[in-house]
């Protein structure tokens, strides 16, 4: 949708300098698998990512995640956001 692309493309903005587009690209590819996995909406998904801040661990966590699975690495992300939900 129209929301979610213009917010990918806040995202990559303000990444532009500090992140390489192999890595936001990354951040994407996550993330919608991410949402398809959990039977959940590209924006919720999103909001998930920002509330618990699963958006900046991946991207932080590039080198090591990207080569691993798909499912490995959105099991990751989920286990972020439990340990996230229980502070």
């Amino acid at each position: 949708s129209e929301a979610i692309y213009e917010e990918f493309e806040n995202k990559r903005k303000e990444h532009t300098s500090i992140v390489s587009e192999e890595a936001f690209e990354f951040y994407v590819y996550t993330l919608e698998k991410y949402a398809i996995t959990k039977g959940i909406g590209g924006l919720q998904a999103l909001a998930l990512f920002k509330e618990y801040g699963a958006d900046e661990f991946l991207l932080k966590h590039y080198d090591l995640l990207h080569t691993q699975g798909t499912e490995y690495v959105v099991d990751e992300v989920q286990r972020f956001i439990n340990k996230r939900k229980k502070r």
